[in-house]
């Protein structure tokens, strides 16, 4: 039994600094928002809602920028090794 409640806690969700902060974050841009308190008021939802899907945007982009930088340079070796034969 102990095993299987052991296998439980490992799927928990790991709450660190930044995840904590992010959600926190929305929270105070989100009641500026709705009560139409300050510079907050007039903003956009999709900067309210920003530290919720700013972090993933912002590591799918890296990844796919990576991927075009490895891309790029196979394609010029590739293109030097094809001027030697």
């Amino acid at each position: 039994m102990k095993s299987k409640l052991k296998d439980m806690k490992e799927w928990r969700l790991n709450y660190t600094p930044i995840n904590t902060f992010l959600v926190v974050f929305f929270l105070v841009l989100f009641a500026l928002k709705v009560t139409e308190t300050g510079v907050v008021a007039n903003w956009s939802w999709w900067w309210i809602t920003a530290p919720l899907w700013g972090p993933i945007a912002f590591l799918g982009i890296s990844m796919i920028t990576g991927l075009a930088l490895v891309l790029f340079i196979e394609f010029i070796k590739f293109l030097f090794t094809l001027g030697d034969k």
